[in-house]
């Protein structure tokens, strides 16, 4: 129950995402949340023109959540010439990040509707397609071309944007759309036509910074690490509820279940944000600590490793398992050629693992960090591809 209110309160972002048109009669632009629920209710009142058979409830849930990544990317104009790839994918990040919230099972109905509306391959989708591209021009229509006029949009690119969409998916809102649009060319409700346009819209690229690689499979010797889900949090409290694990950590040891959520919640963002990737270490089928990449410097092709093992599964060469595992992919698929790691001097067993593992002792910076009332050194430990891949004597 806890996942699902989160869900809904992450989920309300969507109110705070503005998009070009203004709702009728006020001054203040609609938000996203406001057009996913107008296009659900323009759906319902279509059924009459839809293709028969189609099922609408699956319409309609599609409507409702194929905005849900604007939460991290924001609205762009449909308008918007180039870059539409990028945006896709980053939109389907934020979709999984924020899904992602839920155990998997509850999480990959809400994804696959993203993924099915994305597709526009189904009649289903096809349909919500054509609602969601007309809604705007409805309420530009009564509007008197306000976005249009806004942001210089002429009535050639509008039937170029919209029409085959629209067309395909809902004819008769076609037939009925075209009409008024020829309208408002007469009316002069358009910006200027496509060939006075200077400065056609464009949208922003989401490739820079370039993120970490995604790797959702790694296998070790004895150990596989895969990606984290909701449903391996009853096991990681096991292991961050341990004052022993956690006592060179950065965080606080875990007391329940919302301490697991609210870290997995940041695991979520930090990876969005592209310099982070986080693995669950398995041993079979138990989850028995994490493994994580952060601070990814795309231009030095520099990571910074992080780890921890539930103390259950102590001295028993698992954690060199699995992190040998992650460096061969790191320095293998991943492309990295440097993987840093810092390590609180009096955390000893970390630091023979290190260097068990190649890496050479760097320095020490003086009280680097501050955390559970204290400040600490830090040791710093650094490994190349190019040592890595020399054999070990």
């Amino acid at each position: 129950m806890q996942a699902i209110v989160e869900v809904i309160l992450e989920l309300d972002k969507l109110k705070a995402v503005t998009r070009k048109n203004r709702p009728l009669g006020l001054t203040r632009p609609e938000n996203s949340a406001e057009h996913s629920w107008q296009i659900a209710l323009l759906a319902i009142a279509l059924a009459p023109f839809a293709p028969a058979g189609l099922n609408m409830p699956r319409v309609v849930a599609m409507l409702l959540v194929h905005d849900v990544g604007e939460i991290d990317t924001g609205d762009t104009i449909v308008y918007a010439e180039g870059g539409w790839d990028e945006r896709r994918a980053a939109e389907l990040k934020a979709v999984r990040r924020i899904f992602g919230l839920l155990p998997a099972t509850q999480a990959s109905p809400f994804i696959a509707l993203w993924q099915e509306f994305d597709a526009a391959a189904t009649p289903e989708s096809k349909f919500a397609h054509a609602v969601d591209r007309a809604m705007p021009a409805l309420l530009n229509l009564a509007n008197q071309g306000q976005s249009w006029r806004e942001n210089g949009i002429s009535h050639d690119r509008v039937i170029a944007r919209i029409g085959p969409a629209i067309r395909d998916g809902c004819p008769a809102l076609w037939d009925y759309l075209a009409a008024h649009l020829d309208q408002a060319q007469a009316d002069g409700w358009f910006g200027a036509h496509q060939s006075d346009q200077s400065k056609p819209a464009t949208i922003h690229s989401f490739a820079s910074p370039p993120s970490l690689p995604v790797l959702d499979d790694i296998q070790g010797t004895r150990t596989r690490l895969r990606p984290i889900q909701a449903d391996d949090l009853p096991a990681l409290l096991h292991v961050n509820g341990d004052p022993q694990v956690t006592a060179f950590l950065p965080y606080a040891t875990w007391t329940g279940q919302a301490d697991a959520r609210a870290w997995l919640a940041r695991m979520h963002t930090l990876e969005a944000a592209g310099a982070t990737r986080v693995w669950a270490i398995t041993l079979a089928d138990d989850v028995i600590g994490t493994a994580m990449l952060m601070r990814y410097d795309s231009g030095s092709r520099r990571a910074e490793l992080g780890y921890v093992l539930g103390r259950d599964w102590w001295c028993q060469g698992l954690m060199h398992d699995a992190v040998a595992a992650l460096l061969a992919a790191a320095f293998g698929p991943l492309g990295l050629r440097r993987i840093e790691a810092e390590v609180d001097p009096i955390n000893t067993a970390s630091m023979t693992l290190l260097r068990r593992l190649g890496f050479s002792h760097e320095g020490r910076l003086r009280q680097r960090w501050t955390a559970k009332g204290r400040s600490y050194d830090t040791d710093v430990f650094g490994l190349l591809a190019a040592d890595f891949a020399k054999p070990k004597s």
